[in-house]
């Protein structure tokens, strides 16, 4: 067993091990650029030598490169679930069970991880005692198994979404607040590939106008006349009455907007926020008015904007019903009559469709999705509206009778 906190060291035990041995199984979180990675160019080269290697996705930190170069290689797998952080660091080297080395520590295979940052490594062999190849193989190949290929479409969606992030993480390296191969999980977001993220503005808005082309004209007044009430009333509480319980979803109808159905994103039969609708609860009435009707919501606003319904045993609807008619452009409601459909869309089960799990699983996905995020469209009629309540129109898709 070796410690190794030298990178010339480590890079030199890493080449002559790609050179010794036959077969590569590793496991890794984070994988660099191939064009500048001597190392990645070494695995290119060897590529006919890889067993089983698994990288993962989080944060977008695996360059879009290295996941072009080795996307059509079948023992190639990528690690894209959301739940938890994939993190691992292990590299196993073989001719047989019997002829082994591994390198196991920090080191993710990025330039940064094998010459710039500080990391700390251990190159074990079949020669040390307590530490067995069918322990690591197992270990390797059970993650191996829960990863899969990329797609091309899949492949464009991350680029995107890695250049993205990229402005983010250079922006924070601008004031010092990160390394060059690390981040942050509250300024990143995770990579699930799923129908809508991949979806483009014009297969969007083709499904808006044509699956809701009989009730679009209604949602798209009822969200306008919500805007309208919002803009003229500072405060949710000083609505009246029937206003507000059509913003919330209680009423059907009001005089104004007799031909549109409030109930269109969802109905809202929960006793509870039926009351405090009907009361002016003040700490809904609070919560509701602490989202801003334009400019950004950030993660800490959407959370003190939820505890308003931490007592609750069933929130979503309520609260993604509220949210979403004061800022459309953001959010979508969830309810008993879009959730399986919305899930499958996210591609998550629907019992992390909760409010707990909203931002991350729902919200981050959506404004990280291509349609969401092109705004090269018409600027004139039906498509400008669509766009300005593109979020909450996602109900048009997801609902099912």
């Amino acid at each position: 067993m070796e410690l190794i906190l030298d990178d010339k060291i480590l890079r030199k035990r890493f080449s002559n091990l790609c050179k010794k041995y036959s077969r590569y199984m590793w496991a890794v979180a984070w994988a660099g650029k191939v064009a500048n990675f001597d190392l990645a160019k070494i695995l290119a080269e060897n590529s006919h030598k890889i067993d089983k290697i698994l990288v993962g996705l989080h944060f977008y930190q695996t360059d879009p490169s290295f996941i072009d170069c080795f996307k059509d290689n079948h023992h190639v797998r990528f690690y894209k679930k959301s739940d938890g952080i994939f993190h691992s660091k292990v590299y196993l080297f073989y001719n047989s069970d019997s002829e082994w080395s591994a390198i196991v520590g920090s080191s993710n295979f990025t330039n940064s991880g094998f010459h710039r940052n500080e990391e700390a490594n251990i190159c074990i062999d079949d020669t040390d005692v307590g530490i067995s190849f069918s322990q690591l193989k197992e270990y390797i190949t059970s993650l191996w198994n829960e990863g899969s290929m990329f797609s091309n479409s899949e492949l464009d969606l991350y680029k995107s979404a890695f250049v993205h992030q990229q402005k983010k993480l250079d922006s924070l390296k601008k004031s010092k607040a990160v390394s060059n191969d690390t981040s942050h999980a509250e300024s990143a977001e995770n990579f699930t590939a799923s129908q809508l993220s991949i979806m483009t503005w014009e297969e969007y808005f083709h499904n808006i106008t044509v699956k809701d082309s009989e009730s679009l004209i209604y949602r798209l007044a009822i969200l306008k006349e919500a805007q309208k009430l919002f803009k003229k009333n500072q405060r949710f509480a000083s609505l009246e009455p029937d206003k507000r319980k059509a913003i919330a979803g209680i009423i059907s109808h009001v005089a104004e907007t007799d031909n549109a159905d409030w109930k269109f994103f969802g109905s809202t039969g929960n006793g509870k926020f039926m009351h405090a609708i009907n009361a002016k609860d003040p700490v809904i009435m609070n919560a509701i008015d602490s989202i801003p009707l334009n400019g950004d919501v950030t993660k800490d606003m959407f959370e003190n904007y939820c505890k308003a319904f931490s007592s609750w045993n069933d929130p979503m609807s309520s609260a993604t019903r509220l949210i979403a008619m004061k800022r459309p452009d953001l959010f979508v409601c969830v309810n008993s009559k879009n959730k399986k459909e919305l899930s499958q869309l996210l591609a998550i089960p629907q019992s992390h469709l909760t409010l707990e799990n909203y931002w991350n699983e729902v919200h981050l996905k959506i404004i990280n999705s291509v349609w969401f995020r092109d705004n090269n469209i018409s600027n004139v009629g039906i498509a400008k509206e669509v766009k300005k309540f593109q979020v909450a129109l996602l109900d048009s898709i997801s609902y099912t009778h």
